[in-house]
């Protein structure tokens, strides 16, 4: 008899077959289920998921955000002035020597000594003494309180002050008009008075040696630095520089000349620190550039005074 095409024998062979198919089909579904969810997940361009449940956006980290800050520059505490060159002559601080001579301004704004002092015990040599008006109110202050301090009532005579151009034509020629201190009017010379009282300087009268810094005023030629002012020392010559100048000058045994050099050290951003009388101040130089003005850095959110040294450049004092 003849095998039908699809006998039995046959039809076991094909169900077999399909069985086999089946199972590798279920087995690359299942594969894929599997391993294949990863490759066809869509990326978050956020980046990781915070478990945060406010849903806020989650914070930059923090060494991101001052990494950024960090490249930018901090805001300069300093704003560049422009100052005339001719102020170079101009200030507390201005050396005035036959090197240096004194620039006379077209006006001057004195007050009279003797109008000033007259209730302080203060002899006068004239009646025509004068001096700034700072000056003249320090000077008042200095001499009452050597007056409280050492129980005098009289002793200390004025006998120099402020000296214009004219009268120092007058009086000492034209080698010495604009060479002296006293044309700035912040000099003064005093003397005790009667001598027979003491000299000033010495005993009693020390007390201005070791005292002026206080109210503003420096020995302007002391002892042991004739070479470098070129004037004999005098110890009754004072003159009015700014409490903090004097104080500094004082602990340091500095002269007006050695102190004006000093300062070229210092610049904006190193200033010298001098703390006196409960307050601090910053000092530093600026040289003067070429040409009509100069570029002066000064503070933005502080007091400052500008001085002239009277021969190459400015001197800034931050005052508060």
């Amino acid at each position: 008899m003849s095998r039908d095409k699809y006998s039995s024998g046959d039809g076991y062979m094909y169900v077999y077959l399909l069985s086999i198919v089946a199972c590798v089909v279920v087995a690359l579904v299942v594969a894929l289920m599997v391993f294949g969810s990863g490759l066809f997940k869509k990326p978050n361009p956020s980046g990781p998921v915070d478990n945060n449940s406010s849903g806020a956006t989650p914070s930059q980290p923090d060494n991101e955000i001052s990494g950024f800050l960090g490249n930018e520059s901090e805001p300069s505490r300093f704003t560049l002035a422009s100052v005339d060159n001719s102020e170079v002559n101009n200030g507390l601080l201005i050396l005035v020597n036959a090197d240096n001579r004194y620039a006379f301004p077209a006006e001057t704004d004195m007050v009279n000594l003797y109008a000033s002092l007259k209730d302080s015990n203060v002899s006068f040599s004239g009646s025509g003494l004068y001096l700034n008006a700072t000056a003249a109110k320090s000077l008042k202050a200095m001499c009452e309180a050597f007056y409280a301090e050492t129980g005098l009532n009289s002793g200390v005579l004025v006998h120099d002050a402020y000296l214009s151009y004219e009268k120092a034509l007058e009086k000492e020629g034209a080698d010495i008009a604009g060479a002296s201190d006293y044309h700035i009017g912040n000099s003064v010379r005093l003397m005790a008075w009667p001598s027979k009282v003491g000299t000033i300087g010495e005993g009693t009268f020390s007390w201005f040696l070791d005292n002026c810094y206080s109210y503003g005023f420096i020995l302007r030629y002391p002892e042991g630095k004739d070479a470098i002012t070129s004037h004999a020392s005098h110890k009754g010559i004072y003159r009015y520089v700014g409490v903090c100048h004097a104080y500094y000058m004082y602990k340091n045994n500095l002269c007006l000349e050695e102190y004006l050099e000093l300062l070229k050290q210092y610049t904006p951003e190193e200033p010298l620190i001098i703390d006196v009388q409960n307050k601090s101040y910053e000092v530093y130089y600026q040289p003067m550039e070429d040409g009509l003005t100069s570029g002066i850095n000064v503070p933005n959110d502080s007091a400052y005074l500008i001085s002239g040294n009277n021969y190459d450049g400015f001197i800034i004092t931050v005052t508060g």
